[in-house]
């Protein structure tokens, strides 16, 4: 009797749960996110940067001035620490910048384009329409 409750009760709690948190919308299956990074660095500066996170390596690109580049990814939602880290650089700099952390970014970030400035990352803000939402490089 004991074993058949547990293979009654188990996978009954395990769908209870799994429709509860449906339900609540913690368990919506994770939109993919886009990235794009467009050299706003000034005069005729050429930007090398190489975005990867500990699941994927996104690789290493060139812009000219102005040029753009994107890629597209969807967050494991099982690993809370989910985060894409990109390395800028250009003469003379290098800088460290995450354009994506799920935690920070889940509710506010399926968009994410950056325009790179010489000392900082400006993400476009869909509520204002610009590219304000400006924060400094980690180093």
């Amino acid at each position: 009797m004991a074993s058949f409750n547990g293979k009654v009760v188990l996978p009954m709690l395990l769908l209870w749960f799994t429709v509860t948190m449906c339900a609540v919308g913690q368990l919506d299956p994770p939109k993919m996110r886009h990235i794009k990074i467009t050299n706003e660095l000034g005069g005729d500066l050429a930007l090398t940067f190489h975005c990867k996170s500990p699941r994927r390596d996104y690789g290493v690109q060139v812009l000219g001035p102005h040029a753009s580049s994107q890629f597209s990814f969807k967050p494991n939602i099982w690993v809370v620490d989910t985060e894409v880290s990109c390395n800028f650089q250009w003469p003379n700099e290098s800088h460290d910048f995450v354009v994506f952390r799920l935690q920070r970014d889940v509710e506010q970030c399926i968009d994410c384009f950056y325009n790179i400035l010489p000392n900082v990352v400006c993400r476009f803000d869909d509520d204002t329409g610009g590219y304000d939402d400006c924060l400094p490089y980690y180093n």
